[in-house]
């Protein structure tokens, strides 16, 4: 677990450092969104037997949050865009703080697994 976190990890602060160049930070959130996507299936898995009711309700709350912004995907797809640019800052700013969620969800999970490192 404890390697899943790093990765996690790594993998989004290479992307928040991507960002320097929009069009590189943009890219890279597709293979940050399988990573984690990916990870995440093999946690509810793996571990969800393990781990205590809030850490549960945690890892279900990602879920939602994955579900809606995937719904929201499929609706902004099918809208007219507007003048606005409201729209693709929710597009792409919502599934970074979900990856920021989700390496907090990790790390939460890592310690109850392995209390005993740091």
């Amino acid at each position: 677990m404890k390697s899943i976190y790093r990765i996690n990890s790594f993998f989004l602060i290479c992307n928040l450092l991507l960002f320097i160049v929009p069009c590189f930070g943009l890219l890279a959130m597709i293979p940050l969104g399988i990573i984690q996507l990916t990870t995440a299936i093999g946690i509810s898995l793996t571990f969800y037997r393990k781990i205590n009711f809030e850490l549960k309700k945690m890892l279900k709350i990602y879920w939602l949050l994955v579900g809606l912004d995937s719904l929201y995907i499929m609706l902004y797809i099918n809208i007219k865009k507007s003048h606005y640019d409201f729209y693709e800052i929710i597009f792409f700013a919502y599934p970074m703080l979900i990856a920021c969620y989700f390496v907090y969800v990790t790390y939460r999970i890592n310690k109850f697994i392995n209390p005993k490192e740091e």
